[in-house]
């Protein structure tokens, strides 16, 4: 049983980092996969949090797109109602969420990337990749076509050639993320 927040080490960065990278593998992998996201207030920042503001996070994104690369929406469920009960991630869902990994809010673009060379998406870059030639050798069977076809829709959004990293000061830097690899596959 994989719990996000709680299954990975909040106070050794290098053992976070670890785990966070290898969220794409383990999601794809999972047989089941529930979004635990209610109605609430973060504890620190007061906000509102739901299954919108889970699905505006990279990292969320890139967790439910792997899922679906791997194993597909089967088992796949959400729970966001107050009252507890799981609702099955059905077609209709897939078209209400937002699987654009890149498109998502990531913390350390948002931070400015202070104190690392690097950003999550070029970190991600790699594993959604992967994910990406195994949806295309699944192609055939029976759930992989709908994630398929919805990836083909939008193919530029789920696979930017470039992105634009920030830092708190100067201006943005144009860096490769994708680059021509996707079309050439």
């Amino acid at each position: 049983v994989w719990c996000d927040y709680l299954s990975i080490a909040q106070d050794h960065r290098p053992t976070q980092v670890m785990a966070v990278s290898s969220l794409p593998m383990y999601s794809s992998l999972a047989d089941v996969f529930v979004i635990v996201a209610p109605e609430a207030r973060h504890l620190g920042s007061g906000r509102r949090c739901n299954v919108d503001t889970y699905n505006s996070r990279g990292w969320c994104r890139a967790e439910m797109l792997s899922k679906l690369c791997g194993t597909g929406p089967a088992q796949m469920y959400i729970a966001g109602s107050p009252t507890g009960g799981l609702e099955a991630v059905t077609e209709a869902w897939l078209n209400r969420l937002d699987f654009k990994v890149f498109k998502g809010d990531f913390s350390c673009c948002s931070l400015g990337h202070p104190s690392f060379g690097g950003c999550d998406m070029e970190n991600l870059m790699k594993p959604l990749l992967g994910l990406y030639s195994l949806i295309l050798r699944q192609r055939h069977n029976e759930g992989a076509d709908v994630v398929l076809r919805y990836i083909e829709e939008t193919k530029d959004d789920f696979f930017p050639e470039t992105f634009a990293f920030r830092r708190q000061r100067g201006a943005p830097e144009v860096r490769e993320l994708f680059g021509p690899m996707v079309r050439l596959m």
